[in-house]
């Protein structure tokens, strides 16, 4: 597995969920962390592709870029500090699979 957004130490694993993403029959996963220090600071969903061998690509970046609450300054507050929820659904009808996090916001992909 590729290392999580705040590195393999300091990652707090929040949720995740699999499902097809991309359409080629194999069940992708999407996962959200926080930070363990300072702890819950920021949020970020990680968007991992099977490449059918059991092994997974972070498409991340290219998938789901903007996500202005992964580095947020935990001394202000307000800033989204928590975790939440992952879920999979096509939440739009267009076909595929759309990633909402519970968190106050939601996030297509």
């Amino acid at each position: 597995m590729p290392d999580p957004f705040y590195g393999p130490i300091n990652a707090n694993y929040n949720d995740a969920y699999s499902g097809d993403i991309n359409g080629d029959g194999f069940d992708d996963i999407v996962v959200g962390s926080t930070r363990k220090n300072p702890y819950y600071a920021g949020r970020h969903v990680q968007i991992l592709i099977s490449n059918g061998d059991g092994t997974f690509a972070d498409q991340t970046s290219s998938r789901f870029p903007d996500q202005p609450r992964s580095d947020l300054d935990p001394s202000l507050e307000g800033t989204g500090i928590g975790g939440g929820v992952i879920t999979l659904q096509d939440f739009d009808g267009d076909g595929d699979l759309d990633t909402r996090r519970y968190t106050g916001h939601i996030w297509w992909s």
